[in-house]
């Protein structure tokens, strides 16, 4: 990338006659340079002055590279690593968005830098799996002064089907936060991890919350299990272990939102056996992260990925146990009743629903220290207002993949072939696609692509079944180099509506749990 703002700075040298870096001669500079070089597009915004150096972002549009350009009157003051140019008056650097780069912008511009959220008390996270949403986002957050986003998320599998890696990820949602100047602190969040190692290479990225996914520690198999067989395998736990869930629980109430729980015997056996191991689990992931980050960190945990709905007082049994073993957590996500599917609004019964997520609500309440988390929370929203007024914005809620469909927007509007091509692609890939994610999409409805006119692309985006279709399969499409070539070079032609189209998702999601 070799952008020709030197020119514009030199010729504004000129023009007033001055032979000192200035605001106003660099932001002339900008302006003259976007409205005569279609090459690139220089993001006004992003003008700072930091010591004698002014920094900038650039997107170069063919390349479908960014890059932050430093100018300064110096060059020993130019910290960052890339290709420096003298024009004799001042040095123009070009620093490629690197995880070197990352860490120097940190240490620059320390608001860039991801922050634990664990004492905000309204959290959303802003999955971006493409690395082009975060402006959207922000423009759309910073309307909500309450609202803490999580602008870097990604699971480990949404990594390996994109191509990414949590560097990458942090990496791009730091650039964009320099370049909207969004200064409130933002969070970072390793999505579904259940490995050290997978968590380690997000701590290594700088991220400090991590969402514990729990299922392959907990044992939802003793949920079936005859009193008889429960009684027999509990006694054949440890010691220890009886002794300290038969102390916690056994003879005990607890009065809450104006109901009493209590547990019997046979349903200490069947909590211990399901989420016992779990529980120390997690006590050992939360000591691991803590040695890393001191108590700068966010531990979410996560026990929605199971078949079965989480009982509220099985929410119970979990936030006692976790508390009584010292584990220090931020939020937690049970499996709600009815059906939270990618992409799509509530599906079930909402007296239902209300009814046992007001249970769970007050549980998380009457603990106070730790927010109740929705995950497969986008588009959720005939049910938003409920969460949103249940739990008084006390809460994070998670979404993901309504960035990429926002994104798929853009091409449906302005590059309707590339659009049938990303269909076709989808539709050969669900296959493979749909044994990750759990969907009800049925491919006899989603419409024919030659039966819809150009114009009307974009109503895929609006049918629950097409919109699934194209939600899960984004692995296939970005695995295609030709496809995912032409996605980018599309999305940076048309940044500003890219830009409007997920501000304005994320705007009704907010406005949705704000009741408003």
């Amino acid at each position: 990338m070799e952008p020709s703002l030197g020119n514009y700075i030199i010729h504004e040298f000129v023009q007033q006659r001055s032979y000192t870096l200035s605001t106003e001669i660099i932001v002339r500079a900008v302006e003259k340079a976007n409205t005569e070089d279609s090459e690139y597009l220089y993001a006004a915004r992003s003008i700072r002055q930091e010591g004698s150096c002014f920094y900038l972002m650039v997107s170069e549009l063919d390349s479908c590279k960014t890059a932050l350009i430093i100018c300064s009157e110096k060059q020993e003051e130019l910290r960052f690593l890339g290709m420096v140019r003298d024009h004799d008056l001042f040095y123009l650097q070009v620093a490629e968005l690197s995880w070197h780069n990352t860490q120097i912008l940190h240490e620059v511009f320390p608001f860039t830098k991801p922050v634990s959220l664990k004492d905000r008390r309204t959290t959303f996270g802003c999955g971006d799996r493409l690395g082009l949403a975060s402006i959207g986002h922000i423009q759309a957050i910073a309307q909500y002064p309450d609202v803490y986003p999580v602008l870097a998320q990604q699971s480990m599998r949404e990594l390996h089907l994109t191509g990414r890696t949590y560097q990458d990820v942090v990496t791009d949602v730091s650039f964009q936060v320099f370049q909207e100047g969004f200064t409130r602190g933002y969070g970072a969040d390793g999505d579904h991890l259940k490995t050290l190692e997978d968590i380690d290479s997000a701590l290594d990225a700088h991220m400090p919350m991590i969402t514990l996914d729990l299922s392959d520690q907990m044992h939802p198999e003793a949920a079936q299990w005859s009193a008889e067989e429960l009684e027999k395998r509990f006694h054949k736990l440890s010691l220890d272990a009886i002794t300290f869930v038969m102390e916690l629980f056994y003879h005990r109430q607890w009065n809450i939102g104006g109901q009493q729980y209590s547990f019997s015997r046979e349903e200490i056996y069947r909590c211990t056996l399901i989420y016992l191991d779990a529980i120390h689990y997690t006590r050992d992931v939360e000591q691991h992260i803590r040695m890393r980050r001191g108590d700068q960190y966010d531990l979410e945990i996560s026990i929605d990925e199971t078949s079965t709905p989480t009982l509220p007082l099985h929410h119970l049994f979990i936030a006692v146990a976790l508390q009584s073993e010292g584990v220090a957590f931020s939020s937690l996500a049970p499996r709600f009743i009815g059906e939270f599917q990618k992409g799509v609004d509530y599906r079930g019964n909402l007296e239902d629903f209300t009814i046992q997520f007001d249970q769970h609500a007050a549980i998380a309440e009457y603990f106070a220290s730790y927010k109740l988390s929705i995950h497969s929370g986008s588009d959720k929203y005939s049910v938003f207002g409920i969460i949103g007024a249940r739990t008084g914005m006390h809460l994070h809620v998670k979404t993901s993949g309504t960035s990429w469909l926002e994104a798929l927007r853009v091409v449906a509007t302005e590059n309707s072939p590339l659009y049938r091509q990303i269909h076709a692609k989808a539709l050969a890939f669900f296959p493979t696609a749909s044994t990750y994610y759990h969907v009800s999409c049925d491919l006899k409805q989603v419409v024919p692509i030659d039966h819809v006119e150009q114009e009307d692309y974009a109503e895929y985006l609006n049918s629950d079944d097409s919109r699934q279709l194209v939600h899960i399969t984004y692995g296939g499409i970005l695995a295609d180099t030709e496809l995912r070539a032409e996605l980018f070079r599309t999305l940076y032609r048309y940044t500003d509506v890219l830009n409007h189209y997920e501000c304005t998702n994320i705007e009704k999601h907010l406005t949705s749990l704000y009741g408003i």
